[in-house]
This record gives C-alpha cells, structure tokens and sequence, in this order.
C-alpha cells in the first residue's frame, strides 16, 4: 500500500492491516514447514520490542505504586499542612460543608419545661423502687445516688493501666471494634485499644474518649466488673450495650454528646468525672486527674 494512501486511513484500519499481513505471514511459515520454534525466533524482533514496552509499562506502574507507598507513609509519620493550617477543629466534624436544611440535635425551650423549676439535683442513698420510680423516673428528672456502686470490682480494678490490659488480652475486647467511638486523640478506625495503650505508658496528656460495647460479647466482659444497679426498678428492661468513658486532665470547654438513645439512662462515677444527665447525656470529664466511668440504661413502659 502507498504512503499517500496509509495516511488516509484511521488507527483502526491500520491496526486491521498489520494484523492481516501478520497472519498472511504466519499461514505462509506453517505452510513452508517451519515449527513454532523457528517461527518465534524468526519475529524475535518484532516480538522483542513488544516485551520491552510491555516491561517498561510495567517499571513505571510500579514506581508510581512505590511512590504513592512513600508519600502515605511520610503523611501517616508528618502531617505537612498542620504547621501552616490546623485543621485539628475539623477532626471530629460529620460534614466539612454545612447543610443549611440539617438541623441535627438543637435544644428547644420545651425540652426544658421538665426540669426549668430545679435549682439542684438531689443527692440519695439508700433509695426504694417506688421513690426511683415515682418521683424521679416518671417525671424525667435527674438524681445523684452516691451508694449506687457498692461491691462493684470496677471501683478497686479499674485505672488505665487495667483498662490497657483487659483490651489487650481479652478476645472479646481484642477483635471487636467498638461503636460511637470519639475522642481527642487522633487515631485510625476508632480503635480504644491504641487510646488506651498510650494513656497507659503516660504518652498522652489533656485528653478523652468514649465509647459503645455495642458488641454482646464484649459489653458481657465489661459487665464482669459491675452490677445492675440496687436502684433500677424491676420493670426497667436493661439494655444489653454499655459504654466506657475515660480522660485524663482534660480541660475541655464543650460538653461531650454520647448518644445513648434510650429512656432511661445511668452512669456509675468509677472515678472522678464531672457530668450533666438530661434526656440525652452530655458530660464534661473536669479533673486535675484520671476520669473513668461506666454508663448504660435500659427500657420502661
């Protein structure tokens, strides 16, 4: 075919045409008695530039990997941008854009009618069924029963350093990864272990976390260390789920929502930790020390 012509023809029917004459060549060779041997050896020139572009195809698919290799882990070792903008404000944000048509979780002044009228919430032990029931539960009302955790191992066990060991050994804790999980401390999948191996070797300071045993298995490891509390009535069907809350000289400003979800609400100080109990629980872990504190609740009709 002519040069002239060859131009005239798209990509395509280039394509068409060599293969054609590849074929008309290798029909020619097998029909002359040549064996496939000779037949490779004799395109060892055409067949050889098509391996080295396929190889340098190849090395360059695999430097960009490697790069790409290299640059997650200098940003998994160095943050870049942190020393020109913090965006630490952002971590703990579900949306980096505002929707102005979501409105989420807003306190509205009826929300307050329950509980307007009370200046302080009562402080009791030693308290009956029927005065939980009838004068704090049915009227949504908050109270500090300060005798709530008698003969709890919770109490005597539980520091960080426990804590750190019971989910670095138990299976249950081990394998499982917690749910509503937040905190402070920049970590990768919501994992408490890593909050609390470094709370234990001391590497963190000015910090929290919570979070969710939504797993059965592992809520029933962290009930080996409490017990339903004396005061619950026997009409409150507990909630299987527990939740852990923890800090450690944290100063922070904000409330910190955990969303429990469920009627009736209770958390057990192990040791001390400031809180606001309403509807939905808000706490605020205040102390020149470790925070640790158990918390769950259950249904009623």
């Amino acid at each position: 075919m002519a040069n002239e012509e060859a131009k005239g023809l798209s990509f395509e029917e280039k394509l068409k045409i060599i293969d054609n004459e590849i074929r008309t060549l290798h029909h020619f060779c097998v029909t002359r008695g040549y064996d496939p041997w000779q037949i490779e050896r004799s395109a060892e020139p055409i067949l050889g530039a098509v391996k080295s572009a396929r190889r340098k195809k190849l090395l360059i698919n695999l430097g960009a990997v490697c790069l790409v290799i290299i640059l997650l882990t200098a940003l998994w070792h160095y943050d870049p941008v942190l020393p020109y903008w913090d965006w630490t404000a952002l971590y703990g944000r579900e949306c980096l854009v505002n929707n102005p048509y979501f409105v989420g979780h807003i306190l509205q002044e009826e929300n307050c009618e329950l509980c307007e009228h009370l200046e302080s919430i009562d402080r009791i032990q030693n308290v009956s069924f029927s005065i939980l029931t009838e004068d704090y539960l049915n009227r949504d009302i908050p109270i500090i029963i300060t005798d709530g955790m008698d003969r709890w191992l919770a109490r005597d066990l539980f520091n960080m350093q426990f804590l750190n060991n019971l989910y670095a050994t138990d299976p249950a804790l081990m394998n499982i990864l917690p749910c509503m999980f937040a905190s402070n401390v920049r970590i990768k999948y919501g994992n408490p272990r890593t909050v609390l191996e470094l709370a234990a070797r001391g590497d963190i300071t000015n910090w929290y976390a919570h979070w969710e045993n939504c797993e059965k298995n592992a809520a029933k490891v962290l009930r080996q260390f409490y017990k339903r509390p004396y005061f619950v009535p026997p009409m409150v069907e507990m909630a299987e789920p527990n939740w852990l809350f923890i800090a450690s000289q944290y100063r922070g400003k904000k409330y910190k929502p955990a969303d429990i979800g469920l009627p009736m609400m209770w958390m057990a100080q192990v040791k001390v930790v400031s809180t606001d109990l309403l509807w939905m629980l808000d706490y605020q872990p205040i102390s020149s020390g470790d925070t640790i504190a158990i918390g769950s609740g259950g249904f009623f009709d």
